[in-house]
């Protein structure tokens, strides 16, 4: 059962990122590609990457669906997992209508 107010599905989808706003100036500009996602909801997602991001970095995110969705999130957590990997947690921002439908629509084919 879950608890969130979204619901979320457990599924790598293709994506790339680039760090908007970071506490560690060094990170601006820089842009991650072959991730993928652990989790999704409407609301946001989990992934890993070796940037060491943190919790209010903003960062440009770009899922590889049937047409690129582009979406902008918070890190709202980020932890250490397994070798050089972070576990970073995103709240999505200002996503526009059709994007939201986009994601309702994949999410429910996924669950």
């Amino acid at each position: 059962m879950q608890r969130r107010k979204s619901y979320r599905v457990r599924t790598p989808i293709p994506f790339s990122a680039t760090v908007i706003e970071s506490a560690e100036r060094e990170l601006i500009g820089k842009n991650i590609t072959g991730l993928k996602t652990q989790n999704l909801s409407v609301d946001g997602m989990l992934f890993q990457t070796q940037l060491p991001l943190a919790a209010k970095d903003k960062v440009g995110i770009d899922l590889n669906l049937a047409e690129t969705l582009n979406a902008v999130g918070w890190v709202v957590r980020s932890r250490p997992n397994s070798g050089d990997l972070n576990l970073i947690a995103v709240m999505f921002l200002m996503l526009e209508k059709e994007e939201q439908r986009q994601l309702v629509q994949l999410i429910g084919e996924l669950a």
